[in-house]
């Protein structure tokens, strides 16, 4: 008898059931996407310096920010289906999470991705490696693609205008 569970331990774990339950449904699907995803082709420590770095590049504002979408986890996938994933992208990633980059202040996350977008070799490589996968990744969503580009799909323009953006011209 005494392996039974009792009521009062019945009544614990359809409590404590319930509460799971309610927490769980109360978080985003992209939260909640988030909170269980395992990350294949990075380590914890790598993956949670990438979600950091992409929503750097792409913050919310009106629009949900990179890892708000995905982008982290559309990231490890890509490098996940490569045979050799750049070496120096996941070098100077190992180099951050030995720095500390993710406890640092706002600030100097900033200051350190600044010297890395002007740098040349390793830092250079991996900034610019991020960067287009950031941007590549989450104008491949529904909220890049159509919401911030204003993607009709399936028209017909006389003339491509470009960029209209005066720093771009």
């Amino acid at each position: 008898m005494p392996d039974q569970t009792t009521r009062r331990q019945a009544l614990v774990q359809i409590t404590a059931g319930a509460a799971a339950s309610a927490a769980l449904a109360s978080l985003s699907p992209a939260a909640l996407a988030q909170a269980t995803y395992q990350p294949r082709a990075l380590t914890r420590e790598q993956f949670k310096i990438l979600r950091v770095l992409v929503d750097m590049i792409i913050p919310a504002t009106e629009t949900p920010g990179a890892t708000a979408l995905g982008v982290d986890r559309m990231i490890d996938k890509t490098l996940t289906g490569q045979d050799d994933p750049p070496e120096a992208f996941l070098d100077e990633l190992n180099n951050l999470v030995a720095s500390g980059f993710a406890d640092i202040e706002e600030s100097d996350r900033v200051k350190l991705l600044e010297e890395y977008s002007q740098a040349a070799g390793e830092k250079g490589d991996f900034f610019q490696i991020l960067k287009d996968l950031t941007v590549d990744h989450y104008y491949s969503t529904e909220v890049g693609l159509i919401d911030e580009l204003g993607y009709e799909g399936n028209t017909a323009l006389n003339e491509f205008p470009g960029c209209t953006h005066e720093e771009h011209r």
